[in-house]
């Protein structure tokens, strides 16, 4: 029985894997051991960078909604604290579709009780 190699799978994989690092920089994009590190390497990037996203997004969206506050005479502490209360599935990324909540009646309206 002769040895089978596999050299049709083995060079779909490579040229997948090579097609991934197109793009990069030199042997990067050529060879399939420096491809493999830099893709590798390159997807544990893009899964930080996903949650840093997510992280840059919460601080704007926080920064936004302590601005408007404090045009009211409020601080962002005094102003969540008593939204999250009212509201139970409050974050700050649903606070910033709310810009009538931000307006003039911000004060009477955390004031008022909870019919939300």
């Amino acid at each position: 029985m002769p040895r089978a190699k596999g050299g049709s799978k083995t060079r779909q994989r490579r040229k997948k894997r090579i097609k991934l690092a197109s793009g990069q920089y030199g042997a990067k994009s050529r060879l399939f051991r420096s491809a493999t590190e830099s893709v590798d390497k390159g997807q544990v990037y893009a899964y930080i960078g996903r949650k840093n996203r997510k992280r840059d997004f919460r601080q704007l969206w926080i920064a936004r909604i302590s601005a408007a506050v404090r045009a009211q005479g409020l601080t962002y502490g005094r102003f969540i604290t008593p939204s999250r209360k009212r509201i139970s599935c409050w974050t700050a990324k649903s606070s910033r579709t709310w810009p009538s909540r931000t307006a003039p009646g911000l004060r009477s309206w955390l004031a008022s009780p909870s019919s939300n």
